[in-house]
């Protein structure tokens, strides 16, 4: 299935408007709505992760990049449904970010996209805390 995520109505989230689900709110005409799509589809068996020179590129440009960590984030968020990672290339995305909420961002934006989870305890070590991960 699919879902929402972090919506966002004239400045406030559903929630602070009282609302449980974008599902008990009606859309009004006018105004701006934001949020956050998020598929849960996994990966097709077979599916391929970047390949090591690619995902190598990127890092690199992310590195040489004056863009602030949460900016890279975005950017990786808008192309994210366009690949696929393995789990070690989760480990070295992890350690890219400094901050617990970075990494936050970084693992939910590419977990679904994982394509040999059974190898996660290969990225679970960049968390800091059993917290993090919960």
């Amino acid at each position: 299935g699919s879902h929402f995520r972090n919506e966002f109505y004239q400045g406030l989230t559903l929630k602070q408007r009282g609302y449980v689900s974008v599902a008990e709110w009606t859309l009004p005409e006018f105004a701006e709505f934001k949020f956050d799509y998020v598929s849960n589809q996994r990966p097709l068996q077979g599916s391929k992760a970047l390949s090591p020179s690619l995902w190598e590129g990127i890092l690199l440009e992310m590195h040489e990049s004056p863009c602030t960590p949460e900016e890279k984030i975005a950017v990786l968020r808008s192309i994210s449904h366009n690949f696929f990672l393995n789990s070690m290339q989760m480990r070295q995305l992890l350690g890219y970010f400094k901050t617990s909420e970075q990494r936050a961002e970084a693992f939910l934006t590419f977990y679904l996209r994982i394509v040999d989870l059974y190898n996660s305890k290969l990225f679970l070590v960049r968390f800091e805390s059993a917290e993090e991960v919960a």
